[in-house]
């Protein structure tokens, strides 16, 4: 994938007419937040990243499902509900943004990587 192939991941809306039952967690009920678009292997692992490292009280279980970021919740936090999409929107801002730098960082390092091992195999004594 090329920087200018990334698409920005945006939060479309919370698909309420899809509330799943989750059988691991016979307490809490799985709805699915849909995204502008379908995104990359590495915006999600981006966004697992920051989901993880950024500071939140609440981080249920997700799975990005095609254009479905699926969330695990438990009904009896939501009142904090807004505060948690509101975190999702930041994480997903993140995302989009750590997506750019690695794919920069791809494009970039492997020119100056191959630069680099050019000048380094110059120094090797057989």
């Amino acid at each position: 994938m090329t920087l200018e192939a990334a698409k920005t991941i945006r939060l479309i809306n919370v698909d309420t007419d899809d509330l799943q039952d989750v059988e691991e967690i016979p307490e809490a009920v799985q709805f699915a937040v849909v995204l502008s678009d379908e995104p990359s292997t590495i915006w999600v692992q981006e966004f697992g990243t920051a989901y993880g490292m950024m500071h939140h009280p609440i981080k249920p279980p997700f799975e990005v499902v095609k254009d479905r970021l699926w969330v695990s919740f438990l009904p009896r936090y939501a009142s904090d509900l807004q505060a948690y999409v509101d975190f999702l929107k930041a994480v997903v801002d993140r995302a989009n943004v750590e997506e750019r730098r690695t794919l920069q960082m791809h494009e970039h390092d492997n020119a100056a990587d191959k630069s680099r091992l050019r000048d380094m195999l110059k120094r090797v004594r057989i």
